[in-house]
């Protein structure tokens, strides 16, 4: 593991933050650009504003330029809004921010925009531009027709923050994979650095967000984090997020909860250092998509590294998925994971963790690893060459088929036949462990396992909180995404030694 990487991304958030208020929207005491360069705070809509829509605002700010951080307030209201921001003349520091805002966050303004071309296909589009953060904002794509992005990130597009939005879309028709039906999307050979995606919620559409880069230039520094996803159709197998082609990233502490056949949760795919840590993913609605948290062809050099920690991932056929070729240095530290619910395609062998052939070098511990699938096909988990596992230790598996592994193409009913034949999961354990509330994808403890001894092992130093942020006990820890912290534990009378 790359200590100084891992670190570095673990605090990509608390940096992006650091940067919104050291460039906080103030006006200067001075002016270095022409006297009619926009700074400071301007109303947009009702009487007596500085203009009369955001396209008016727009369209000045882009004539004139920006001599300091610049706020446009937009009043309560709905707004017929479709704009393009292009790059802003900055006559002050280059690094001076653009912030689009409600007026009042608890009445905020509704952006709406009813696309019908591909061309058309955007409420708001950002194109090489940077340093512009939306905020408070109420943004959706309506009509029938098949376009229904609401933001399109574009060409060299740097430095954006769309922060505490709601974000509302509709399902495209489309039967094939699309990515007009994504709610905030880059468009293909958007070459984009350091796009923060923070405390949103989005409603809709096929897919949510999707960051796709190219080969000859990867998207660089992409965080999303403390959002909310609702109800994406995933229409041609969609996927809620997907990212691919994006070099550091950081997904932390999403939720996404979707109930859809045909909806993928999470993908990963061509992505180049990352971290998934706290989030929760419940996609319980079977069908052909339904997959929690997939990696594809991750990690194309020897040292880049992702963690999958903390995280619950409940799914009706592939909770977790890891394949593809060049996909290595994966490790994956204190999940709770769990197949359960329908799945409409026989003999695709679903499995709570499923680790395919051509991947190199997976770390596999302190997870819990649940399939509830009675079918004969279903397993705990499954390796298809376990050369490329390097570590797999300290897991509670549980299986309710006939059997529970299934490794290098040979089945193995319980752990014992499976530990044996291997030499693998020697310290882990076969247990039924009981979850808050299954069906609605919350895998807290039950109470009843607070002092279950199965789930006490060593503490990993990756691992330093759990899935609520709480600082982990050290050097015994919980097994998977909920731990507890020491004091109740050892209050509980448990003995550890």
């Amino acid at each position: 593991m790359n200590i100084s990487k891992y670190q570095q991304l673990a605090g990509m958030l608390l940096i992006l933050t650091f940067s919104i208020g050291a460039f906080a929207a103030t006006e200067q005491a001075t002016s270095s650009g022409p006297s009619n360069a926009l700074s400071g705070s301007y109303d947009i809509g009702g009487g007596g504003a500085d203009f009369v829509d955001l396209a008016a605002a727009i369209s000045k700010i882009l004539t004139v330029g920006m001599d300091a951080p610049v706020q446009f307030n937009l009043k309560p209201g709905t707004y017929s809004t479709h704009v393009t921001i292009t790059d802003i003349t900055r006559h002050g520091q280059y690094d001076d921010w653009l912030t689009i805002q409600s007026e009042d966050p608890n009445d905020p303004a509704i952006l709406e925009h009813d696309a019908s071309s591909t061309s058309y296909n955007w409420l708001i589009r950002f194109d090489y531009t940077k340093f512009i953060k939306l905020e408070n904002l109420v943004m959706q794509a309506t009509g029938m027709a098949d376009f229904s992005t609401v933001v399109s990130l574009e060409n060299n597009s740097s430095y954006i923050e769309i922060i505490n939005n709601e974000i509302n879309g509709y399902t495209i028709s489309n039967t094939a994979p699309d990515e007009d039906g994504y709610l905030l999307l880059n468009q293909t050979n958007s070459y984009l650095n350091n796009i923060l995606i923070h405390n949103n919620t989005f409603n809709g559409g096929n897919g949510a967000v999707k960051f796709s880069g190219d080969l000859s230039g990867y998207i660089s520094g992409v965080s999303i984090t403390d959002n909310q996803f609702y109800d994406q159709e995933g229409t041609g197998n969609d996927f809620v997020v997907e990212i691919d082609k994006v070099r550091n990233v950081l997904v932390y502490k999403n939720l996404i909860n979707n109930s859809t056949q045909n909806a993928g949760g999470m993908r990963l795919f061509r992505v180049d250092e990352g971290v998934i840590s706290a989030n929760r993913i419940s996609m319980l609605g079977g069908g052909t998509g339904s997959v929690g948290l997939s990696l594809s062809n991750t990690n194309r050099g020897l040292d880049e590294t992702v963690v999958v920690k903390n995280n619950f991932i409940l799914a009706a056929h592939s909770p977790l998925y890891i394949q593809g070729n060049n996909t290595r240095n994966v490790s994956v530290f204190n999940n709770s994971v769990m197949a359960d619910g329908p799945w409409v395609v026989p003999n695709t062998f679903p499995a709570a963790l499923f680790v395919d052939e051509s991947t190199e070098n997976i770390i596999i511990q302190n997870n819990v690893l649940t399939n509830l699938q009675a079918d004969d096909s279903a397993y705990a988990m499954i390796i298809k060459n376990s050369s490329t596992v390097t570590f797999s230790d300290n897991n509670v598996f549980h299986h309710e088929s006939l059997n529970q592994f299934l490794v290098d193409g040979v089945e193995y009913a319980n752990l014992t036949d499976y530990q044996m034949s291997t030499g693998m999961d020697t310290g882990s354990s076969d247990e039924r462990i009981q979850f808050v509330n299954e069906t609605a994808g919350d895998l807290h403890l039950a109470p009843a396992q607070y002092t279950n001894p199965t789930l006490f092992t060593s503490s990993i130093s990756e691992v330093t909180y759990d899935i609520d942020g709480e600082l982990r006990a050290t050097p015994i820890t919980l097994i998977g995404a909920d731990d507890l912290n020491a004091d109740v534990i050892f209050n509980n009378g448990f003995d550890l030694f």
